[in-house]
């Protein structure tokens, strides 16, 4: 399944190719077909490669695309960056590239290293005042 960040990276390039003045007839996601088994002498590329046309799942979320870039164009305009507390968003779906200027503030051994942890499950162990793994695990 085509995760949504694909879906809205699709869509800001068609934006920004469309803005540069190219007609776009449509819009389409290539990825390896997980199912595609190689024979071990060719590669079939017909096979290889699954193209998937997003053009009306795309048209669908223009608007949408539209005003978040509008948002982030704001934002970039400020003096001063976001407060924006690390978390979840900082690894999904991809691993900001600020990652590291924010995450030399979180020592090591911090409750957002704990695997599979919810953004919901992070912030309601902040709320308990709970921030480091060690001084919360216990041996079994």
């Amino acid at each position: 399944m085509l995760k949504d960040h694909y879906r809205y990276d699709v869509a800001i390039q068609r934006h920004v190719a469309s803005g540069a003045g190219l007609k776009i007839a449509s819009a389409c996601f290539m990825h390896l077909n997980s199912d595609y088994i190689y024979d071990g002498k060719r590669y079939d590329l017909d096979k290889l490669f699954v193209i998937e046309n997003l053009t009306k799942e795309i048209d669908s979320i223009a608007g949408e695309v539209v005003d978040r870039l509008t948002a982030q164009r704001g934002m970039l305009q400020q003096d001063e960056p976001p407060a924006v507390e690390v978390g979840r968003q900082c690894t999904d779906p991809v691993t900001c590239e600020f990652f590291d200027q924010c995450h030399d503030q979180v020592p090591a051994g911090h409750i957002s290293e704990l695997p599979r942890l919810s953004q919901r499950k992070l912030e309601a162990l902040q709320a308990l005042g709970i921030e480091m793994i060690s001084k919360h695990s216990r041996i079994v």
